[in-house]
């Protein structure tokens, strides 16, 4: 899944919850909740930034790709709260469960 600016996030994870087709705009706010152990909060992203997240879940998030310059691994097992994730423009998406 690809998105630009206006980009629309598409998230599904199977821990009970289905976030789908979320319209983000510039400037967005977005909020992405998994139950995992540790918590991950108050993520800053800005343009051209490389981020890089691997859940293990029932399935795997893997190969996130974002734009270029900065890239961040994370690993979270089963049960992580991402809140408060601040995007900006020119910010390109890709997600596959």
């Amino acid at each position: 899944m690809l998105l630009n600016l206006q980009l629309m996030l598409h998230i599904r994870v199977k821990v009970g919850a289905v976030l789908d087709d979320m319209q983000l705009n510039l400037q967005l706010m977005l909020c992405i909740r998994v139950k995992v152990d540790t918590v991950l909060e108050d993520m800053l992203f800005n343009l051209q930034l490389m981020l890089y997240i691997r859940v293990k879940v029932d399935t795997v998030l893997e190969d996130m790709l974002f734009n270029l310059q900065l890239m961040l691994c994370i690993r979270v097992k089963v049960g992580a709260v991402l809140e408060d994730m601040q995007l900006n423009l020119q910010l390109m998406l890709y997600i596959r469960v």
